[in-house]
């Protein structure tokens, strides 16, 4: 959603309301994520009755697997397709190899896409929708 207020009004600060609204989640789960891409560099904020926050780089500068390691930790990274604590290459789960491939995959394709490139898929996929 803040990727497409950056294209679409560039430099505009969106509040937290009108982005919960905007995606459906509720504001106190929103909040946390929200803060946790500002920690990450992610997202500029400012207080105040004309707050909110925007993008703090350029959509085309940061990439959805920046966005997934920001909110998720490590992301993808280390983590058991199966749920198994002391799944590794050590110990491997009985899916571990193919995770462990699809993962590296996965991680390249959500590297090599932006939010930009998000949010332009999303607006073909709405303006389709209205097609119909």
């Amino acid at each position: 959603r803040l990727a497409d207020e950056a294209r679409t009004r560039p430099g505009a600060l969106v509040g937290l309301a009108t982005l919960a609204a905007a995606t459906g989640a509720k504001a106190p789960a929103l909040a946390q994520v929200l803060q946790r891409l500002r920690r990450a560099g992610l997202l500029a904020a400012r207080r105040g009755p004309s707050g909110g926050m925007r993008l703090a780089r350029p959509a085309r500068d940061i990439s959805v697997l920046e966005v997934v390691r920001a909110v998720d930790g490590a992301g993808l990274e280390g983590r058991c397709i199966l749920g198994l604590p002391a799944c590794g290459d050590e110990a491997p789960c009985p899916a571990h190899e193919v995770w462990k491939r699809a993962r590296t995959l996965l991680e390249k394709r959500l590297e090599n896409r932006s939010l930009a490139d998000l949010a332009r898929a999303v607006a073909r996929k709405n303006v389709a929708l209205l097609d119909l």
